[in-house]
């Protein structure tokens, strides 16, 4: 993961306080010490002239930023720009400026506020100059992505809470899916020029918002899912539009969608990023299991499902077996939610059948002993629930694995025989037992196959992956286990 800190503060602190020290200092020596007793016609004039080629400076400056950052990115940008507080700031500071020295000009010496409009005078030049090093740097930031994509983060979070709210307008509302839509288009355009730091903070900010949108549907006071128009993917049908406009969770569906478009847009040198969204979407699946949203939980699946197809058609061996690792997880967390849980393990062990046809055994490999440790994992939550999920899937899934004999027949039987020790090490005996009956019935084959795991039983992977830990790895409990019923285990370690 990359690390997306912003330190503007850090740096702007330290110039600031340099300027106003330096410059402000400068400005009180002359004040106090410096100057003559007549200075006044020359303090107006200077001052005068000073504070116009500065604030003009500033003025342009501003103007160039924003045009940069508006052809560079999106138009949109100059919105957010004019309305942020270090531009509205500096010009209000030189409106304020110039007022200051029209006064200058309108009083006579013999006015009696003459002399403090001329020491405010003097005074605003001064500042002028202060703020010019911390402004230049300030709007310097304005260029940078992690400035503006986090500006609208903000104003998209801030719009949908005041939709749920009831507290603006459908103008407003629609404002914020195009702000969406740019955020998706700025990471797009990053994803052209490879930029993998301005791509991983696009898709961490839509993550963010979609998970906000989640949190937000249980306290909306607001029908506006229903009073907007709705924002959809390009090309969507009109009975998925009338389906998620009718279920209430387009929104969602359309910020979901924008995170797939990028997700799998990324080329062979950009696919390290999978793997973390992934993590970010179990955890936007997470909110939706605790809401209990069924349907932004298939609608996840379905992002899950059009990833590994991705993965699939581009003969990805090593982002298939991360995707693996992914429904294996989805699995756990769907375990007391039937539909669905039958909906990943359908999912996952159909695309295992398309990667053993699209020539990726590996993949297929991965799914056979993800899917015994999952039953691993599963006896560890409740037993019911392991020995329904062998039943009703896995062991169907092993059946059809064996029968189909070579390679593939080798790495079930290993994965059956890990599942059988480590169920034995752990006391899941009745887990362990109907394993053994299935598919460990020949005690010969099943030796053969126990000497050949503890004989390279590193726990280490062959090969740097996000797995690290070898498949057939068995714990030392399980293999303490196996000892009391094969003697000669001793001495293989």
């Amino acid at each position: 993961m990359i690390l997306l800190k912003d330190k503007t503060n850090q740096t702007a602190i330290p110039i600031t306080v340099f300027s106003i020290v330096f410059y402000m200092g400068i400005g009180f020596f002359f004040w106090e010490w410096g100057l003559e007793v007549d200075f006044e016609i020359d303090v107006l004039g200077s001052s005068s002239r000073l504070a116009h080629g500065v604030l003009t400076g500033m003025l342009t400056v501003t103007a160039v930023v924003i045009s940069l950052a508006s052809n560079l990115y999106t138009p949109r940008l100059a919105k957010l720009y004019v309305k942020h507080p270090v531009v509205v700031g500096s010009v209000g500071f030189i409106l304020f400026a110039h007022l200051i020295l029209i006064l200058d000009n309108l009083i006579t010496p013999e006015h009696p506020w003459y002399r403090a409009v001329l020491s405010l005078s003097f005074f605003v030049s001064c500042l002028s100059v202060t703020v010019m090093l911390p402004f230049l740097y300030y709007v310097s930031q304005l260029l940078r992505p992690l400035f503006f994509m986090q500006g609208l983060k903000k104003v998209c979070v801030k719009g949908l809470n005041n939709l749920g709210k009831g507290t603006i307008s459908e103008k407003s509302g629609i404002q914020v899916f195009d702000n969406i839509d740019v955020i998706s288009n700025v990471t797009l355009t990053a994803l052209k020029r490879d930029d993998r730091k301005l791509v991983i903070l696009g898709l961490r900010i839509l993550q963010d918002i979609l998970n906000e949108t989640i949190n937000n549907v249980d306290k909306e006071e607001n029908r506006w899912r229903y009073l907007l128009e709705g924002f959809y993917l390009p090309g969507l049908s009109i009975e998925g539009r009338e389906f998620l406009k009718i279920k209430n969770c387009w929104p969602e569906a359309f910020i979901l969608g924008k995170k797939i478009q990028i997700l799998i847009a990324l080329n062979e040198t950009q696919q390290e990023i999978i793997p973390d969204e992934c993590r970010h979407l179990r955890e936007s699946l997470e909110l939706c299991v605790t809401h209990k949203n069924h349907n932004l939980i298939e609608m996840h699946q379905m992002a899950f499902n059009t990833i590994t197809r991705r993965a699939l058609n581009k003969k990805n061996p090593g982002i298939f077996q991360s995707l693996s690792y992914n429904y294996r997880l989805l699995a756990v967390m769907l375990i007391k939610i039937p539909l669905q849980l039958h909906s990943v393990l359908s999912s996952w062990f159909y695309y295992a059948g398309l990667a053993k046809k699209n020539d990726i055994d590996f993949g297929y490999e991965t799914v056979v002993y993800d899917s015994a440790r999952l039953l691993l994992h599963i006896a560890g939550i409740e037993m019911k629930y392991a020995m329904d999920m062998y039943r009703y899937y896995i062991e169907e899934f092993w059946q059809n694995s064996v029968e189909k004999d070579g390679r593939i027949k080798q790495i079930t039987i290993r994965a059956s025989v890990i599942v059988y020790w480590e169920g034995r090490a752990l006391g899941f005996d009745e887990l362990s037992d109907i394993v053994r009956n299935k598919f460990l019935d020949n005690d010969d084959e099943h030796k053969d196959y126990l000497k050949g795991i503890l004989s390279i039983n590193s726990p280490m992977h062959w090969e740097f992956n996000d797995r690290f830990i070898r498949f057939t790895y068995l714990s030392d409990e399980a293999i303490n286990e196996s000892r009391s019923f094969y003697s000669y285990i001793d001495g293989l370690r």
